[in-house]
């Protein structure tokens, strides 16, 4: 059993084969913190169904009743916030994926240089005084230029 809060209040969700009259595909009860919804629909409809009843329950205990009781006023709501919600949900990975792929990218070049610095640093903790300071610089050089 799943639980959701409204405004504070934990109410149990809870899916069932009840035909609840009138169309309609879920139900919310207040005294008993419980929403039921209809268990035979797509799971789709039963996030927007869910919604709506929380909607349902959030309007009653701000004293929104008037829009509470209205129910094309909920179901619009519910369905916008299905909508933007779980679409974006769903399509967030193909919204950012150019910029994972950046930072992807941006990492191993990152890694890439910390490698070449360490090199470097190698490099001339080795030459010491036993090179010239042109060797040095050449062997440097290549470090740089060395493909990643």
């Amino acid at each position: 059993m799943n639980t959701v809060l409204i405004c504070g209040l934990p109410y149990n969700v809870i899916e069932c084969q009840e035909c609840f009259g009138d169309g309609h595909c879920g139900e919310i009860d207040y005294r008993k913190q419980i929403i039921r919804i209809n268990k035979d629909m797509a799971d789709g409809y039963k996030k927007q169904t869910l919604i709506h009843e929380m909607l349902h329950g959030i309007l009653t205990c701000i004293g929104r009743d008037e829009l509470s009781n209205d129910e094309q006023f909920v179901q619009a709501l519910a369905n916008g916030i299905y909508t933007s919600t779980f679409d974006i949900k769903r399509r967030s990975k193909d919204l950012f994926k150019g910029e994972l792929e950046k930072t992807s990218f941006l990492s191993e070049r990152v890694a890439s240089l910390q490698k070449k610095l360490d090199d470097i640093e190698t490099l001339i903790k080795q030459a010491g005084a036993a090179q010239s300071n042109f060797d040095v610089i050449m062997r440097i050089k290549e470090v740089l230029e060395s493909e990643d």
